[in-house]
């Protein structure tokens, strides 16, 4: 695709992952506008990789300083901001617009109902990103991004579609059939290693250094496994090969902060309600204990309060 074809780019939530993806998107050439909660006089935004640091040119906006008729919208908001951001931001969307949502959690599962016209796509990736300052995002690990329609009768050309308008040179970019498949997947990760790595104040490496927190990983990954089969969804791993999945996870992110461990570093609220908790209220419903996930909410809540 040609430069003079490459659209404008909105993204809402200008976090660790969002403003990765910025910083990647103006350096694959596309314009980008960051939206912020405040009035932002800050233009550039410093990525950090293992090529060096980069100074990037970027707008940031408002919700209310937002033109009509937004195309193309990538979501990396919190999971528990996600609806009543989308109810904010809707006017300002274009009928048929392409809305990407990336975040820990099912919440893409949420947005049909608001979003009936717009062309709604999920992304699950392993990329490792935390911002060391407000305008910084260091890109901590390498990993690839995962996108498929949040309506699995469409044709995954839709996909493919839409990855053609994505920054393909600098990240990994696949386009995905069954991306339900996947976020359970991603769920399931999530649920033994946020939680871990917030409780213990550590980075994603070393939860397989920490004698403890190393065996509570073994045992979430048997109890969230059973949890998910239990449920009849396919993830397509065996408890042992989770574990092994999580292993590989910490070490290719191993200087990563996990979000929730910035969310508690910077008392924040986490998004353990979307993650663990959502697990524990799938167990409730078919009676399937979840004595580990729920001790992980029970720890979290218990940080949270600290603030």
């Amino acid at each position: 695709m040609n430069d003079y074809k490459k659209p404008t780019w909105y993204i809402l939530g200008a976090g660790a992952m969002g403003s990765l993806w910025a910083s990647y998107y103006r350096l694959a050439g596309f314009s980008v506008v960051l939206i912020v909660k405040k009035p932002h006089s800050q233009t550039l935004l410093t990525l950090k990789n293992s090529v060096g640091s980069h100074q990037l040119s970027v707008s940031y906006k408002t919700i209310e300083q937002l033109n009509k008729g937004i195309q193309y919208l990538l979501v990396s908001t919190k999971a528990q901001q996600t609806e009543s951001a989308i109810s904010r931001i809707k006017p300002h969307l274009d009928k048929h617009a392409s809305v990407l949502v990336m975040q820990n959690g099912l919440a893409a599962k949420q947005l049909p109902h608001q979003l009936p016209t717009q062309k709604l796509f999920a992304a699950v990736t392993t990329e490792g990103a935390y911002r060391s300052d407000i305008n910084t995002v260091v890109h901590a690990g390498v990993g690839r991004t995962l996108i498929g329609s949040v309506d699995a009768s469409l044709d995954v050309t839709n996909s493919e579609y839409l990855i053609q308008r994505l920054p393909q040179e600098f990240l990994t970019i696949e386009s995905c059939k069954n991306i339900n498949q996947q976020q359970w997947k991603k769920l399931a990760l999530n649920c033994v290693i946020n939680g871990l790595t917030a409780i213990h104040r550590c980075r994603n490496g070393e939860l397989l250094t920490i004698d403890e927190a190393h065996q509570q990983m073994k045992i979430l990954c048997e109890e969230t496994f059973h949890i998910i089969d239990s449920l009849d969804i396919v993830i397509a791993c065996s408890a042992r090969s989770l574990y092994e999945d999580v292993r590989s996870v910490c070490t290719v992110t191993a200087e990563n902060f996990s979000s929730m461990h910035q969310d508690i570093s910077h008392n924040r609220t986490t998004e353990i309600d979307f993650i663990n908790g959502f697990l524990c209220e799938q167990a409730d419903k078919i009676a399937v204990d979840c004595r580990e996930n729920r001790n992980i909410v029970k720890k979290i809540k218990q940080l949270e309060m600290t603030r």
